[in-house]
């Protein structure tokens, strides 16, 4: 007699494995320059990811925060820092110490935002050296961007003044930004983040 014939048991279900993250890499951008230039709208749309509404409150300054990229099997977080102008004076050189890429911001509109990079203020009484020397100081080996920040309004800099500038900083990268333009915004965090990742970080030590 015949028995019932047994069904084979099928195998196993194939499970897509999605890759580990094998290593992270974490790289510091510092976001600097005088005050009114739009450096701090400028770190709230690289947050949001988007440009800012009309009615948005605009923070003094803003918090550090994160962007996390997946690159293969590598994690690249960047941490933005926005600066205080009311601490300038006392924290620069700090916050540049351990900065992998430097945005150093001035407003198309305003000459004197651009003065102010590299001579201080005749009317000065707190500040002891400029953003120029500070960066050459403590952050030698950072990426420098210089970002010309408020491209829709009527420009006023004169583009000799800024290549003057950007040679101070060994020819550093220039580009110019709309705070209501994300596409522009966007150039300039993918330039941050790729000066980020290579550029080097002056240590503590």
């Amino acid at each position: 007699m015949g028995g019932k014939k047994t069904k084979p048991i099928p195998p196993p279900p194939v499970i897509a494995q999605t890759a580990p993250v094998t290593k992270t890499n974490q790289f510091k951008v510092l976001i600097i320059g005088d005050q009114g230039v739009g450096r701090s709208k400028l770190a709230m749309a690289f947050d949001r990811g988007d440009v800012l509404a009309e009615d948005d409150q605009i923070y003094p300054t803003m918090r550090p925060f994160n962007k996390e990229i997946v690159e293969g099997d590598n994690k690249i977080t960047i941490r933005f820092f926005d600066t205080s102008t009311e601490e300038r004076c006392r924290k620069r050189a700090l916050w540049l110490r351990d900065s992998n890429c430097v945005l150093i911001c001035f407003s198309l509109n305003d000459p004197n935002s651009l003065s102010y990079i590299t001579v201080l203020p005749p009317d000065e009484k707190v500040e002891t050296s400029t953003i120029c020397e500070d960066v050459q100081s403590c952050a030698p080996h950072s990426n420098v961007i210089l970002v010309g920040t408020k491209s829709d309004l009527d420009r006023t800099v004169d583009d000799a003044k800024v290549q003057e500038v950007r040679e101070k900083f060994h020819n550093s990268k220039y580009v110019e930004c709309d705070d209501k333009n994300w596409e522009q915004i966007k150039v300039v965090f993918d330039m941050a983040v790729t000066g980020a990742k290579t550029g080097t970080a002056k240590s503590n030590n």
